[in-house]
């Protein structure tokens, strides 16, 4: 049985924009960091992995569950 998603590795074009977002803006702590690719942490168990490409990629979608008295707040901090 899975429990939890231990990591997600992605691709970006830009590592800088990567960290402005999850770190900068949304708080997520920097787990590890290296030339080609940035490691945040989630959640104790989980990893989001961003790896360095040189060409355009594909558009991906991102779900945050929020507690629903929080949204427009939430919302309006993105």
């Amino acid at each position: 049985m899975i429990t939890h998603v231990a990591d997600l590795r992605l691709h970006t074009v830009s590592l800088d924009g990567v960290r402005q977002f999850y770190n900068g803006l949304l708080g997520l702590p920097i787990a590890s960091e290296s030339e080609g690719e940035i490691r945040f942490r989630v959640t104790p168990f989980t990893t989001l992995a961003f790896a360095e490409a040189y060409e355009p990629v594909a558009p991906a979608h991102f779900a945050f569950e929020v507690p629903w008295s929080t949204f427009s707040d939430v919302i309006a901090y993105l």
